[in-house]
């Protein structure tokens, strides 16, 4: 489907994703970039490995001394304030999720890295065959500062929340260094979304050139048709191009499904993970622990509920775009009235538009949660609904306390 002479070509677009694979390799989600360039010496690329496998095993020892010290760190909470069932449970299950999820996060990237190698190489072929479509129109620049200004933006955002939150976070029952370990896989875990948001912005932009790319065809054909198709201005170059963009734009949905196969379980893992965490910390504001000032109580619950809320907001806005061009590109074909008579045009034409009739652009987390903003207003709805039966629960536990302490006073007299 697509050319095969490009294997030694550069690509712009992961060269401009580089920075942020470096970033992400960082925090254990993804091997550095020479690993997936294939360009790489045999020993060297086994070394290089294996210096990173000897990295991740240390970030999984890391994680693992955290849980055991934040464990710890409940076991006492627990003794000094007698928490509830509840409290107990949530506390616990988002120190198992943190670690776990971290853990197996580590593992999928080590694993599936030749997957991630095998998506880049659909990236570079895609980039190809639209550089030769655009016939040196192809402008790359633009997704550069678009990068920056989502992905980059997001990023600096979310390490200037996790640091502004070290100085609240178990302050008074951990070191610094547990503080700067716990922060670090908290950020882990809504840095997947932000490498998730990097390869949709690359979709976005070859969907964007596709639909650029076919507006202009179609005016170009409109033209044609008005001097009628003869010999010395045959129809067959608009219908290859047509069959160019529409092999692209099955490139690009293939790229989608491949993309969605590498990322669903993490994905599924993080929309878990914030979910619980904001049960936790809703829980945590209502039972109004003493030992926390309670300004700066509450500028800590915002920010955190900030963070794990936009995270996946970014992602849905992002797939929900996506999803509006696609759209947005049968809606053009759909609606186009040509006032050709060419058989090889219409029936090119026909073909393409049943193609996006049944062919839907739907970003999933292997059915189990789709990526868009419908299912993040159905997410929130779900976790408010939590948050109002928790909070009627506790209310409920805290009444029945009063009647018994008030109950054992009075028999005191």
């Amino acid at each position: 489907m697509f050319a095969t002479e490009n294997k030694q070509s550069v690509s712009i677009y992961l060269k401009f994703i580089n920075i942020y694979q470096w970033i992400f390799s960082i925090f254990g989600l993804t091997v550095p970039p020479p690993l997936l360039q294939g360009n790489l010496n045999r020993w060297i690329h086994s070394l290089l490995f294996l210096l990173y496998m000897g990295y991740c095993l240390l970030l999984i020892a890391m994680a693992l001394n955290m849980a055991l010290i934040h464990h710890v760190a409940i076991e006492n909470v627990n003794r000094q304030y007698q928490l509830d069932a509840t409290t107990r449970i949530l506390s616990y299950s988002q120190n198992i999720l943190l670690v776990a999820g971290q853990i197996s996060m580590e593992f999928m990237a080590l694993g599936n890295y030749k997957k991630l190698g095998r998506l880049h190489m659909m990236i570079k072929e895609l980039e190809y065959n639209m550089k030769s479509l655009c016939n040196g129109n192809f402008r790359a620049n633009p997704l550069k500062w678009k990068l920056l200004r989502i992905s980059g933006l997001s990023w600096l955002i979310l390490v200037g929340v996790m640091l502004n939150l070290n100085n609240t976070l178990t302050s008074e029952f951990a070191n610094m260094e547990f503080r700067i370990a716990v922060l670090f896989f908290m950020a882990a875990v809504q840095v997947k979304c932000i490498e998730f948001g990097v390869y949709i912005q690359l979709v976005y932009e070859f969907l964007l050139h596709v639909h650029r790319q076919l507006v202009y065809l179609i005016a170009q054909i409109d033209k044609a048709c008005q001097l009628q198709f003869t010999e010395e201005n045959p129809s067959w170059p608009f219908v290859q191009k047509l069959m160019k963009i529409q092999m692209i734009l099955n490139g690009i949905v293939l790229l989608v499904n491949k993309l969605l196969d590498y990322f669903s379980w993490p994905l599924l893992f993080v929309t878990i993970y914030n979910g619980e965490a904001l049960l936790n910390v809703v829980n945590l504001a209502y039972l109004r622990d003493k030992r926390f000032n309670q300004n700066v109580y509450i500028h800590f619950l915002v920010l955190y509920i900030l963070v794990l809320l936009s995270s996946l907001f970014v992602i849905s806005c992002l797939t929900q775009r996506c999803i509006k061009k696609y759209n947005s590109i049968g809606l053009f074909i759909h609606t186009i009235n040509l006032s050709s008579e060419d058989c090889g045009i219409i029936m090119r034409m026909r073909e393409f538009s049943l193609q996006i009739m049944h062919q839907d652009l739907i970003f999933t987390c292997n059915g189990f949660l789709d990526i868009d903003f419908k299912s993040y207003g159905k997410m929130l709805l779900v976790i408010s609904s939590y948050v109002v039966i928790l909070i009627q629960f506790k209310m409920e536990i805290a009444n029945e306390t009063e009647i018994f302490t008030s109950q054992q006073v009075l028999n005191n007299y």
